[in-house]
């Protein structure tokens, strides 16, 4: 392994666990993601409707689950008996898979006390709850075991209600290349996608770390992080994780 795959490979973020092999934000595929080498994992987290913090990305069901509705119409007991097993992408290999709570996170945290946990509040339940309700689902979940996590979200309210109660880690997610110089609350880690990069240069001030994502090739990697992107996050965990 040369230098710069050496480089790449203590930089990744698994994008919602091993989403190449496993549904996203799995417990499984999350084990999957650390025990094959990944440094850092992201998850995605909505609200139920009895407030409970849930592993789950979108607002629909329709993709994740095969089901019509929203997430945050359903309480925490009838959200941890729908599937969760991506069928569109996967097929029927993770049929008996169904939601997990964020809680559900915390023994696998616990086994992994040196890795790094992005948990992204999910912007439609912090409109549906409000910023405050979500911060106190995500630490009755977490409370056991939260000093490795860092809390990101695009939503700036959410971000400024961790803040107001808590000494945690934040991350904004932009929006616009120009947030990345001028974000619009005092964060510790920015995240954005390659997409809204400057084509060359450097990509970021070197006081704010900053994580781009979206990325799948190794050469990508490799040039964002010699350009200053301090992690990359990538849904190819194995595609960059080289030997």
């Amino acid at each position: 392994m040369t230098h710069d795959d050496k480089l790449v490979a203590s930089r990744l973020v698994a994008h919602r666990g091993l989403q190449a092999h496993y549904p996203e934000n799995s417990i499984a595929g999350i084990a999957a993601a650390l025990e094959a080498g990944a440094r850092a994992v992201e998850v995605d987290v909505q609200i139920s409707s009895d407030g409970v913090a849930m592993l789950y990305h979108d607002l629909d069901m329709e993709r994740i689950s095969g089901l019509a509705g929203t997430v945050t119409e359903l309480d925490a007991t009838t959200l941890s008996e729908i599937p969760a097993h991506e069928p569109g992408r996967l097929g029927d290999r993770f049929a008996g898979l169904t939601i997990s709570p964020l809680s559900e996170l915390v023994p696998l945290l616990e086994d992994w006390p040196n890795i790094i946990c992005f948990v992204e509040m999910k912007p439609q339940s912090v409109k549906a709850f409000g910023a405050a309700a979500c911060w106190a689902a995500l630490e009755a979940a977490l409370q056991p075991d939260m000093n490795h996590c860092i809390f990101i979200s695009f939503d700036e309210d959410f971000l400024a209600e961790v803040k107001k109660q808590s000494a945690y880690r934040v991350g904004f997610i932009v929006e616009e290349w120009c947030q990345v110089a001028k974000p619009p609350i005092a964060v510790d880690v920015i995240f954005c996608d390659k997409h809204l990069l400057p084509t060359e240069g450097e990509l970021r001030d070197p006081q704010t770390p900053l994580v781009v994502y979206e990325v799948v090739e190794p050469d990508e990697a490799r040039d964002l992080l010699r350009r200053g992107a301090t992690m990359v996050e990538t849904h190819n965990l194995p595609g960059l994780l080289l030997d």
